[in-house]
């Protein structure tokens, strides 16, 4: 098995959200931080032939990265990572060493507000935060337009960036971690119930990221 560009870039960005990463047999990947503010979720080009643990999923990609063109062997204890006449023996985690994700994806519901997120404006919103020294992205409805703003909740008067998104009946505050907006540079449809996002990509990539106690959200 020979794992392509694009899934390496999709595990490099998963291992933001969990250290380890469980393979499972089948085309689909999915992890979840410790904490399980955050699960993501999608479906690879490859097919893995067997269910295996990775623990230091930074290490193995740093393995890859020694060969040119890596193939994969799935032996009974490890994988065998190889290129001619190279190969590391890389050795499977136990599960119950890791926190995995639910078999399944998660079910939001009912939207209550749903709208675009570009890669410019995620890039935009998460380095005004960085700049500003601000710990929350937030969705605001606001004198009918929907807004996304870097903001400190505990602190009113603090420093504030927004930008318009569009136009909203609702009146809301939906409030996020910036750490748990760990998603890749894509352009995303993005459904929010009461308690959860869900932002996903036009190729299938899925994020589901828990939302703030301090949200406020008005019927």
């Amino acid at each position: 098995m020979k794992l392509s560009g694009k899934t390496i870039q999709i595990l490099k960005n998963f291992s933001t959200i969990n250290p380890s990463i469980m393979f499972n047999k089948g085309n689909v990947l999915s992890t979840i931080s410790p904490l399980k503010t955050v699960m993501a979720r999608v479906t690879i080009d490859e097919n893995i032939e067997q269910d295996f643990g990775i623990f230091d999923l930074n290490r193995f990609l740093a393995v890859l990265s020694l060969f040119d063109d890596p193939e994969l062997i799935l032996c009974e204890n490890y994988v065998k990572v190889s290129d001619g006449r190279k190969s590391v023996n890389f050795i499977y985690a136990d599960p119950v060493t890791m926190i995995l994700p639910p078999n399944k994806e998660i079910k939001v519901g009912e939207p209550y507000i749903s709208f675009d997120f570009t890669a410019e404006v995620q890039q935009n919103v998460l380095k005004a935060a960085a700049v500003l020294q601000l710990n929350t992205v937030a969705i605001a409805g606001e004198d009918g337009n929907l807004l996304i703003k870097a903001i400190n909740p505990q602190n009113s008067s603090s420093n504030a960036f927004e930008l318009t998104l569009g136009n909203t009946d609702k009146k809301c505050c939906i409030n996020f971690d910036c750490n748990n907006l760990k998603l890749m540079s894509k352009d995303y449809k993005v459904n929010i119930a009461k308690g959860i996002g869900h932002f996903e990509s036009s190729d299938g990539l899925n994020y589901w990221i828990t939302t703030e106690s301090s949200s406020k959200y008005e019927d």
